[in-house]
């Protein structure tokens, strides 16, 4: 069996009293549900941007990603913008959200909304050059064989 990867500490800071700590909804989930602090419908086909109260202080070399909760979107129709918060930012935590249903959704403060996950990040050098290797020029899908 593989060894878990080491934990890192991550500074989180409560903006607001009832702001919710990241919780993970069983001892095996890779992320950690967020919550909103306020109460909303979103139309169909409509967003809304959530806070969290919540506000992070990553180590430097790491981000936290905003990801959706696979079960609110198939549920429910309702997805959270992928993102990216850099171990530069300690602003508060926001959620966008958006309806794809034809329904309006009530999001409620005691349903997460999102997950959230902290990730290495690896510096990258490009080096400019005037050739790749070859793979071929059909574009995306290319390797399709259906």
């Amino acid at each position: 069996m593989p060894a878990s990867p080491p934990e890192i500490a991550v500074k989180i800071k409560k903006l607001h009293p009832e702001a919710k700590m990241p919780v993970k909804a069983t001892a095996e989930s890779a992320c950690y549900d967020v919550y909103p602090l306020e109460e909303a419908v979103i139309e169909p086909r409509g967003s809304a941007i959530f806070g969290t109260g919540l506000a992070v202080e990553l180590p430097r070399g790491y981000e936290l990603q905003i990801r959706p909760r696979s079960g609110y979107a198939f549920k429910h129709n309702v997805v959270a913008y992928w993102g990216t918060l850099d171990s530069d930012y300690t602003d508060e935590i926001r959620i966008k959200l958006f309806n794809f249903g034809d329904e309006p959704k009530k999001i409620s403060k005691d349903k997460a909304i999102a997950q959230i996950s902290v990730k290495p990040v690896y510096t990258a050098v490009f080096i400019e050059t005037g050739e790749l290797r070859a793979k071929g020029h059909k574009g995306f899908g290319s390797t399709d064989q259906s």
